[in-house]
Order: C-alpha cells, then sequence, then structure tokens
C-alpha cells in the first residue's frame, strides 16, 4: 500500500520514515511502564480472564518485532491492549483526535485541571498518519458488514397496554446527543404522568456522558434532592499523579481498616487512594411522576451507563432488572498518554470506582435487583413488559 511505502511529513516538523523495530519495541517498554506503574485492574483481569498480562511483557515484545509494518505494529499493539479486556483502553484519543483536543479546550476554560489533558494532546505527535491507518481498516469492515436494516434511532419512546406502561429506549449517552433529546424525553415524560410503569431500557448501552441521565432522566422525574455516593480510588502513579493531583491532595491511603468488606487483595497490596464523593441531583422542572420506575440492563451497559445503574442500585431511585451489567462505571475521564517514538495517543482508565461493599466496580459490575433472562434485548424487555402486565 502506498501509505506504507512513502515517507510521510508529520507533527514532528520533519519527514519520518516507518518505524523500525527497536522504535516499536521503544514504544511498547514505555507504555508497558506507565500500565504497570498506573493501571488499575491487572487483577480483575487475571480473575475474570485468565489472563496475566504482565508476566506476557516478553510474548508481547516477541510480537512487536515480527510486526514487518507500521499497519501491522498499529493492531499487533491493538491486540495486545485488547488483552487487557478494557474497552477504556483505547485509541480513541487518536482516532477522534481533533474532538478530543476540542472538548477539553472547552472542558478546560471552567475546569482548570483539564488542561494536563490538553497538554498532553498539543504535544507533536502523528494522530492523522495513525488515524488514517485505523480508519481504512474500518471503513473495510463497515463495507463488509452493513446490512439492509435501518439503524435504530439513539432514542425512541412508547406507551403501551391502555397507557399502563411507558418504555424510553436509549442506545447512547452520547454526550453531543444531550440538548437535543432532552427536548424528546421532556415532551414524552409529561405524556406518562399516568403511566403506572416506567421502564428505563439502556441494554444496548455502552456509555457516553453521565450528564446525558443526570440531566435528562433523573432530574425531570425527581421532587426532592438526591445524593448520589460513589468511591472512586486510584493507583499512586506518576501519570496518575499528574492527571488526578488535586485528587491525591484530598485522598485518603486505602487501609485495611477502612470501612468496606471487600476490598480485592492488590487494592492493599499496592498504594491505592481514595475519596468518598456525594454528587447531589437537583429537581429541574420535575413532571411529578408517581409511578414504579424499571431499569433494564445487559452485560453491554458500561461506563456512564453502568454508572447510571450503581445510582439506580444505591440510592433505590429505580428497580434494576435484566442481566449483570459490563461494569467500569464509576470513575472519571481516562489519562492520556503519548508514545514516545510513533507519536499514537492511547488511553486508560485511571479514576477508578469501588461499590460500596468495597469490590471493585469493574469486576462485581452491578447484580439486577431483579434477573431477567433471554437471548436478545427485545426478549428480555418483552418479559419485563409480561412481568409488568399482569403485576397487580
Amino acid at each position: 500500500m502506498l501509505f506504507l511505502i512513502l515517507s510521510i511529513t508529520n507533527a514532528f516538523g520533519q519527514e519520518t520514515k516507518p518505524l523500525t523495530y527497536e522504535q516499536k519495541v521503544k514504544d511498547f517498554e514505555y507504555l508497558f511502564e506507565v500500565l504497570s506503574e498506573n493501571y488499575g485492574y491487572f487483577g480483575v483481569n487475571r480473575r475474570l480472564n485468565g489472563i496475566d498480562w504482565l508476566s506476557n511483557k516478553n510474548h508481547y515484545i516477541d510480537k512487536i518485532k515480527n510486526a514487518p509494518d507500521d499497519t501491522t505494529y498499529l493492531f499487533t499493539l491493538k491486540s495486545i491492549l485488547a488483552d487487557l479486556n478494557n474497552d477504556h483502553v483505547s485509541f480513541s484519543p487518536t482516532l477522534y483526535y481533533n474532538g478530543y483536543l476540542s472538548a477539553y479546550k472547552n472542558l478546560s476554560k471552567d475546569y482548570p485541571k483539564y488542561k494536563e489533558w490538553v497538554e498532553v494532546l498539543e504535544k507533536p505527535n502523528r494522530h492523522k498518519y495513525w488515524s488514517d491507518i485505523l480508519e481504512k481498516r474500518k471503513e473495510f469492515v463497515d463495507e463488509n458488514t452493513k446490512t439492509l436494516n435501518n439503524p435504530k434511532p439513539n432514542y425512541y419512546d412508547s406507551i403501551i397496554d391502555h397507557k399502563k406502561i411507558a418504555i424510553m429506549s436509549i442506545s447512547s449517552f452520547n454526550m453531543f446527543k444531550v440538548d437535543k433529546e432532552k427536548v424528546l424525553i421532556s415532551n414524552f415524560l409529561y405524556e406518562i404522568k399516568d403511566c403506572k410503569y416506567l421502564i428505563i431500557d439502556i441494554q444496548e448501552n455502552g456509555g457516553g456522558s453521565t450528564k446525558y441521565w443526570q440531566d435528562n432522566i433523573v432530574s425531570q422525574i425527581i421532587k426532592e434532592p438526591i445524593v448520589n455516593t460513589t468511591y472512586p480510588i486510584i493507583k499512586d502513579g506518576e501519570i496518575n499523579r499528574r492527571f488526578y493531583h488535586h485528587f491525591f491532595e484530598r485522598a485518603k491511603l486505602l487501609n485495611p481498616g477502612d470501612e468496606f468488606s471487600n476490598l480485592s487483595p492488590e487494592l492493599l497490596s499496592d498504594n491505592y487512594y481514595y475519596q468518598v464523593w456525594r454528587d447531589t441531583i437537583f429537581p429541574k422542572n420535575p413532571i411529578g411522576y408517581d409511578g414504579e420506575i424499571y431499569l433494564l440492563v445487559s452485560k453491554k451497559v458500561f461506563s456512564s451507563s453502568e454508572g447510571f445503574a450503581q445510582f439506580c442500585k444505591t440510592t433505590n431511585w429505580a428497580t434494576v432488572v435484566g442481566e449483570q451489567t459490563g461494569g467500569d462505571g464509576v470513575g472519571s475521564d481516562p489519562a492520556i498518554v503519548i508514545l514516545p517514538e510513533s507519536g499514537i495517543f492511547i488511553s486508560y482508565p485511571s479514576l477508578i470506582g469501588l461499590n460500596h461493599s468495597g469490590s471493585l466496580n469493574a469486576e462485581e459490575k452491578t447484580v439486577p435487583d431483579i434477573e431477567i433472562t433471554g437471548n436478545s434485548s427485545e426478549e428480555r424487555l418483552k418479559k419485563l413488559i409480561n412481568y409488568l402486565s399482569i403485576k397487580k
């Protein structure tokens, strides 16, 4: 392919040839060091998936050495990171570089802590070169997996069973859809005041913005302020301290004698710091809904949608039904590192979360109050509707 053969001029300000295998190895060794010192989920991966990622270092280096070109290197690195089994470890800042930089620049105007993200993203890099490679592979996959079915809208709603059951289905808490879909949700909520049951179906929701569910859903229904208590923790590493130095200033070292009953062993063998966050959600023009609320979840629920499941479970604001979730929903923005030889950006979860028992949210996830099984999201939704239809 032409883009593999030609040298390129990039953001380093000079003509750069494809990476040598020494450069690829140096890249990986830097990333390995960063993750080993700052990443907090190695124990979870061992217990859930049987992968001791840190012990595989030499195996991974051999794979890197055998990558003959930049494209193979990039996707070899991608497969190595896939062994961590955590979607928050990703190339997203490379693939969506302009969106990330713009978002963090805007955030840093009101929240100075985000200047750390801007500073890293503005370092000399080769995001365009690497994102083009990722996009070409993505286009190839999309072209070969197209279907004739029209995709579902991100948000849609309905009222069924003689206006007894209202249903909201939300496929993503996309930060760019918060304002637009708030209008749709507001209009629907005013229609359902007399419905006995409200189902919020987030089975296909892999996350997005916490603001979506707090502002668009909870604040428009609650009559009184409600407190969402979470327990973020962070490993004591150099990169973590750079991105979350304010967190460390107010945090406490996690000790065996603390209030948690179910701490994982690695949280006590390494130095982890924690805080107790109490986030108050206030009513905003609430509709006065008095019916029962059910949050329908599946194993696809992850990140901020998992945070919504945790909120519903721990506050009893809604009954959580369906499958055990995908977890990893308590925390904040992943840290971003730039690999020194390639200029690739990679994100990893820096601030991670405990459940109220002390178990890692990414491991225990959220266990539903009522388990509903099924081969598809449609089947589970149908079972919940049948359950509510006959409920007195």
